[in-house]
Order: C-alpha cells, then structure tokens, then sequence
C-alpha cells in the first residue's frame, strides 16, 4: 500500500519514476537517485532508499566510513547511514504511515533530510 501511495504521489507530482518487476519504484530527485522499495509483508512500511553515495575501494577507510555513519546516525533526525557488503554507503527512510497518508506534508522533507545527511556525509569525509 505504501509503495502504491507514493507510485500516486510521483505521478501527481510529475516526478518521473521506473518501476520494476519487484515493485521498486527507481527515480531522480534534485540530482539524487533513490528507490522506493515494496514490502509486501508490511503494507504500511515505508522505505526511501538513496543508494551508493559513496564507494570505498580501501578496506583500511572503513572504519572511518563506519565512525561518520554513526555520528550521522547520531545526528539526522529520520534518516539512517549504512555500509554495504558491496563496500558502499546506502542512506534510507524508514517510517510507518497510516493507510490515507496526504505524502506532500513530508515527502519534499524526507528528500530534503536524505541530500542534507549525504552533504553532511561528503563534508564529514574530506576533514578525516
């Protein structure tokens, strides 16, 4: 239901988006690439990723990666940083919304809070 929800949203707003055979809803937003995943299990679960921020090809700078992404844990409201086994940094949304949601009292904010926490990321990198 969620991923509906914003499938809806997107269009009203002419936000242009794919849409997978999985469900993921895949767009571009200010410049930042994101997807909306599907939970079938959990209609009212809602999930924005924006996915590989970073890339880190030294295994040496991860503990590093993994000190920022707990200060920016720390300090975003909403928004979660995370390492991937594929040796990138991941940034989501996660949050329950009820089944009549109007998205726009928060979804620009949402965006808003995931492109702040990755210039805060980029910053937070270039002083280690």
């Amino acid at each position: 239901m969620a991923q509906l929800i914003c499938e809806k949203f997107l269009q009203e707003n002419g936000i242009k988006y794919e849409k997978t055979p999985e469900g993921l809803l895949i767009f571009s937003y200010q410049g930042g690439n994101f997807i909306i995943t599907n939970d079938e299990k959990d209609e009212l679960f809602l999930q924005i990723l924006m996915p590989g921020i970073y890339n880190e090809n030294s295994p040496a700078n991860k503990s590093k990666i993994l000190s920022v992404l707990n200060d920016l844990n720390r300090e975003m409201k909403i928004a979660k940083a995370r390492y991937e086994p594929d040796n990138t940094v991941w940034l989501a949304i996660e949050m329950f919304i009820d089944r009549t949601p109007d998205l726009k009292d928060f979804f620009f904010r949402v965006m808003d809070i995931l492109h702040e926490t990755r210039m805060r990321f980029v910053n937070k990198m270039s002083n280690i």
